[in-house]
């Protein structure tokens, strides 16, 4: 049996989105002939052998780097968006190194990590960016091994300023070019979640030495069985519009002043949030508590039964990430639910993505009127379409099976 070894920021059951990817993954690879073994920090989530073997799958082997975190306060990812003008010049004192600050632990980490990667003795390595500086390792981690190597793009790299500077540090531009460039000279295999940085790697780095696949985020296979887990809604029962995942600082607010107008006109609608606390939720007035919950953080299963529960779905971007090339991952599992969705302040790939689908309402920086009448057009059978069905290319399961194809050429 090949040995797979995924080295990752972190892994289940961290809640951050860091995770899901290689996690999905993680539960199918064993079953189509891989001896999986994960290599990642502890930022505070503990995953036992036997909560592995429940959520995960029993025959994958975790392996921490570094020391043990405490736990995270709860409400808050560890690693989540910091406030405050402290933090703001942290973050641009972290924009002067090339790819990132975590090149630093991991630098520091290294002599760990090759000798738990050589007690493996891997036959293919897989490391999931970003944080891009991810890679460093991987590669350090191939060549100190003999094994194969992969790299996974989450998100873009050289093409997206949240990860390349700009302004008076353009000239950090170039160095961020040439780490990306390498890794498309080194590794053995390319893969992209967002489609437009896969058009876009395989046009500019020709040079590069293995295929440049595309494996877009996906929904879970068993979405449709955790709904049909659900107790039936009684028919009395408010809408329910739900969001999961993290979404605009200003969100909370927009969607009180909308709620509170369609609920006036006789709408009965309630607006319930699972993810990272937004900044506006402090600032609500005190009666948003009678049709707005702000639940926190909740387990990836709890937030999957949340999706399959709700009446419609909602994907609220920031203006500052609606600017990013990137394609909203929570959209996968809100269309795999076949629910009505409400993306506001869409990504172009997200209104790419969205186009032909029939019960997906896009809607950029509206007022209050725009918004009510989009959420309307939702909640009203009459006025919206029923959802289209996802495709089978974006089934989590599927989408493992084609990476593991992928693996096997690199080794057969």
């Amino acid at each position: 049996m090949p040995r797979l070894l995924i080295v990752a920021p972190t892994f289940f059951p961290d809640p951050g989105v860091q995770s899901v990817r290689v996690t999905q993954w993680a539960r199918t690879l064993p079953d189509l002939g891989w001896e999986t073994h994960i290599l990642c920090r502890h930022y505070g989530y503990e995953a036992t052998p036997e909560r592995l073997a429940q959520y995960v799958h029993p025959d994958v082997r975790l392996h921490y780097l570094g020391p043990k975190r405490p736990a995270p306060p709860a409400g808050r990812i560890a690693g989540a968006p910091r406030r405050g003008v402290a933090a703001e010049l942290q973050r641009q004192a972290e924009r002067f190194f090339v790819p990132d600050i975590t090149l630093l632990s991991w630098r520091r980490l290294a002599v760990e990590a090759v000798e738990t990667a050589q007690s493996i003795a891997p036959d293919v390595i897989l490391s999931s960016s970003p944080p891009h500086s991810i890679h460093w390792i991987g590669r350090h981690l191939a060549q100190a091994t003999g094994a194969k190597w992969a790299a996974d793009f989450r998100d873009p790299y050289a093409l997206d300023d949240r990860f390349v500077p700009g302004g008076w540090l353009t000239p950090l531009t170039l160095l961020h070019q040439r780490h990306e460039r390498q890794i498309y000279r080194d590794a053995d295999l390319t893969i992209h979640a967002i489609p437009i940085h896969g058009r876009w790697s395989r046009r500019h780095y020709t040079d590069r030495r293995g295929p440049a696949e595309l494996l877009p985020n996906g929904a879970p296979s068993d979405l449709q069985g955790l709904a049909a887990e659900l107790p039936p809604r009684p028919p009395e029962a408010p809408l329910e519009l739900r969001s999961v995942g993290q979404i605009a600082d200003d969100a909370p607010q927009a969607l009180y002043e909308a709620i509170k107008r369609l609920r006036a006109e006789g709408l009965p609608l309630r607006f319930l949030h699972a993810g990272h606390l937004p900044a506006g939720v402090a600032e609500l007035p005190v009666d948003h508590g009678d049709f707005m919950t702000f639940l926190g953080l909740v387990p990836h299963d709890e937030a999957m039964r949340l999706v399959v529960g709700a009446d419609l779905l909602l994907a609220y971007l920031s203006e500052k990430r609606s600017r990013h090339l990137l394609l909203t991952s929570k959209l996968f599992e809100y269309l795999g639910a076949c629910k009505p969705v409400l993306v506001v302040n869409p990504t172009r790939p997200d209104r790419q993505f969205l186009k032909r689908r029939s019960g997906c309402v896009s809607v950029s920086h509206p007022n209050t009127e725009e918004l009510a009448t989009a959420i309307r057009s939702l909640a009203e059978p009459s006025r919206s379409s029923r959802p289209t069905e996802l495709e089978a290319i974006y089934d989590r399961r599927q989408q493992t099976a084609m990476l593991s194809e992928w693996l096997r050429q690199l080794i057969d």
